[in-house]
């Protein structure tokens, strides 16, 4: 009997305007750096809110960004593997 994982793939947020912001990880583990204010957190809540977080929208009433972010994005995205199917799961934000 073969063991399966639960493999994160990719995140996208589509943007309201138009194209699509996209973040890709390898198997295994990721580390993910960066100056501060440039966006990681709201991944790691975009992932959050993808598998069902009971809690708020990451996107609404965000207090530390002077642009409102739902504004923004109107769809998040996963693409998730478990090593045999890929699922895309998506969200709307607004």
């Amino acid at each position: 009997m073969s063991t399966h994982f639960l493999t994160i793939n990719r995140l996208e947020r589509v943007l309201t305007r138009g194209g699509v912001e996209a973040f890709d990880l390898d198997v295994g583990v990721n580390l993910i750096i960066g100056r501060p204010n440039t966006g990681k957190t709201k991944w790691l809540q975009t992932l959050d809110y993808l598998l069902g977080d009971a809690g708020d929208n990451p996107y609404v009433d965000d207090d530390d960004l002077e642009e409102d972010i739902s504004e923004k994005y109107s769809v998040a995205k996963a693409h998730i593997s478990n090593g045999i199917d890929l699922d895309v799961d998506d969200r709307q934000i607004r």
